[in-house]
């Protein structure tokens, strides 16, 4: 038997509030297990990226407007029967989400997690920053990149530049210079003492000071 086409959901994050919490929880579960493989590793990041169903936008930053989520999956049908595709993109179906609905996201049927949302104009002008970035195969969240970029533009054509910020101890720097083609544009010592103060939430929580690196890409 053929196995099903992978599929590209691309929900608007006001559509996705709507959502039933079952499906926030879903959510929730998979991107913290997507950024668990770094807390384990490298033992810096004490919590994890989403601390409960409450804080999903919140802590991943997409609690304001203009935000959107893409989603790669291996069945759609999964994921909701009788969705309509609304096109193939390099060979990936793809879903453009236009109402809310009880989606059912599981976690060996997502390949990646990919948010934008706008960053204040004042700093950093017509800027977008990547969050709840996610991949659960090989290449699986760099194909999600690649191929999502495109409708981001056409959405948010105000934007000129994606942001990033990662931890250098994680390894991370290369990865987005070699395989996303972003660029440091700078590196800063974050004090564990000093979390609060620099703009980090007060339940995270780390086992010593760390680098954190900002990157961006012109698009």
């Amino acid at each position: 038997m053929t196995s099903p086409q992978r599929s590209i959901l691309a929900i608007p994050v006001n559509l996705l509030k709507k959502c039933p919490q079952r499906t926030i929880m879903d959510l929730m579960e998979i991107v913290n297990n997507g950024y668990d493989k770094q807390v384990v590793k490298y033992g810096i990041v004490q919590t994890p990226r989403i601390h409960e169903v409450n804080t999903f936008f919140g802590d991943l930053g997409l609690d304001i407007d203009d935000c959107i989520m893409y989603i790669m999956v291996d069945n759609v049908n999964d994921v909701m029967e009788g969705l309509i595709s609304t096109g193939n993109v390099d060979g990936y179906e793809w879903y453009d989400i236009k109402e809310t609905l009880p989606f059912k996201f599981s976690t060996d049927n997502v390949k990646s997690t990919l948010a934008y949302r706008p960053l204040p104009q004042d700093k950093y002008p017509n800027s977008y920053e990547i969050t709840g970035f996610t991949s659960f195969g090989k290449g699986c969240g760099l194909k999600t990149f690649e191929i999502t970029l495109s409708d981001f533009k056409r959405r948010f054509n105000n934007c000129k530049k994606l942001i990033i910020k990662v931890i250098v101890e994680h390894e991370l720097v290369s990865y987005y210079e070699k395989k996303l083609g972003f660029v440091e544009l700078d590196r800063v010592l974050q004090k564990k003492s000093e979390l609060q103060s620099s703009g980090f939430e007060e339940s995270f929580m780390v086992s010593r000071d760390f680098h954190v690196s900002s990157m961006v890409r012109t698009i």
